[in-house]
């Protein structure tokens, strides 16, 4: 036996053996194996698989930097919040009243900041049930709160007066914020020192005196009246100061029946009901008293002295061409809210003069009173814009024209 017979057979490797093998192919008329593709396609199989792994990582990478519908949504929702803010926020520069320009800012940017924190917070809204439906509500309640400022600056008197009635303290969170200080604080004891307020409604502890707290932590004081807001109730039920914003108190006591419907004694749990409801319903016909220095600069504007100028409102520049191509029809106006005045005026509106804006201030401070505590008496003295203003302007019209 040769030693050729025992030898291991050999195997072409290489672009030698790539070109025999696809000199076979051709010679039986037979593929080469998907082992072993011909040399001419091996670099084009090469380049395929090149490509093919470079198309799938930039579609992966697509994929992932592809924002979904939320972030679309919240993108969109962000930048009308802003669009919105910011027209406001110009709207405020064009109220007739200084003071109440500056107030109503401030309150639209807090407002705005505590919804920002509100909707990053719970930014995952598919968890959240009513939280979508509570931004849409938002959202209207910000398109209203715009169109009441541009009514109020075109010098309708009904928006103009909510406006005043916000900044001076008759209505919302101003509101709140005076009648703070009168309301009365729970104790810990039963005994212990006398509560008194101030000039400026703050309670101040006289702790030399003896004598019982105004309110004790109990259920059965929790709604007693302070002192000082059971004068301002007293007073503002004699007095009657025009009842615009609310209507003035009738009772100053709980009114409870002994007997029920059963002819039983009352349970005690009805009674702390009956008065609960009283105490929210008295709380919310209080007419607040205003600081010294605001009271008496309110008197003033009131009596015609000190009137600013209602500021001229900035133009921007118009394209040419008729209304009709820039903004629609009046359907597609009244749609998006985009109404050219000019075209279409309010009919409502006043023209804003110092006498109109005298009228105003007179309604408002006719509801407005000022408390003042006598210490050698030992109670309050309560002073009403309403008498403040002497006889020819208490009786201005309640409807200025």
């Amino acid at each position: 036996m040769s030693c050729s017979c025992l030898r291991r057979p050999q195997t072409l490797s290489g672009p030698t053996g790539l070109r025999l093998l696809d000199v076979a192919a051709r010679f039986y008329g037979t593929e080469p194996t998907a082992a072993q593709p011909p040399a001419h396609s091996r670099g084009q199989a090469i380049n395929k698989t090149n490509k093919t792994s470079t198309t799938s990582k930039t579609s992966t990478t697509n994929k992932t930097n592809k924002p979904n519908k939320a972030d679309k949504r919240d993108a969109k929702r962000a930048t009308d919040a802003r669009h919105w803010l910011r027209a406001i926020l110009r709207e405020c520069t064009y109220l007739p009243d200084p003071k109440a320009g500056r107030f109503v800012s401030q309150y639209v940017l807090d407002r705005f900041r505590t919804y920002q924190h509100k909707t990053w917070r719970n930014r995952n809204v598919e968890r959240i049930v009513g939280f979508e439906s509570r931004i849409k509500a938002k959202e209207k309640e910000l398109r209203l709160f715009y169109n009441m400022l541009s009514r109020a600056n075109e010098g309708e008197t009904k928006p103009l007066l909510k406006v005043l009635n916000m900044a001076y303290g008759r209505v919302g969170k101003r509101r709140h914020d005076l009648m703070e200080p009168l309301l009365a604080k729970p104790a810990k004891e039963d005994t212990g020192p006398v509560v008194e307020f101030n000039q400026d409604g703050k309670a101040v502890i006289r702790e030399d005196t003896p004598g019982d707290v105004v309110v004790s932590s109990t259920d059965e004081d929790k709604y007693r009246l302070s002192p000082a807001l059971y004068a301002l109730l007293q007073s503002q039920k004699l007095v009657g100061p025009p009842d615009r914003t609310r209507p003035n108190p009738r009772k100053l006591r709980p009114e409870i029946p002994e007997l029920n419907s059963k002819m039983r004694p009352m349970p005690a749990s009805r009674v702390k009901n009956l008065t609960k409801k009283w105490y929210s319903d008295t709380l919310g016909r209080v007419l607040p008293p205003l600081p010294p220095d605001e009271w008496h600069q309110l008197q003033k504007l009131a009596q015609g002295e000190g009137i600013s100028k209602q500021p001229r409102r900035r133009k921007s520049l118009e394209k040419a061409g008729s209304i009709a191509e820039q903004k629609g029809t009046a359907l597609d106006m009244i749609i998006k809210g985009n109404i050219d005045r000019k075209e279409f005026p309010n009919a409502n509106a006043h023209t804003i003069t110092t006498r109109y804006m005298q009228r105003l201030y007179a309604l408002i401070f006719q509801q407005c009173p000022l408390m003042d505590f006598d210490s050698e008496k030992g109670k309050w003295s309560i002073t009403w814009g309403k008498y403040a203003l002497g006889s020819a302007s208490s009786k201005v019209n309640k409807n200025p024209a």
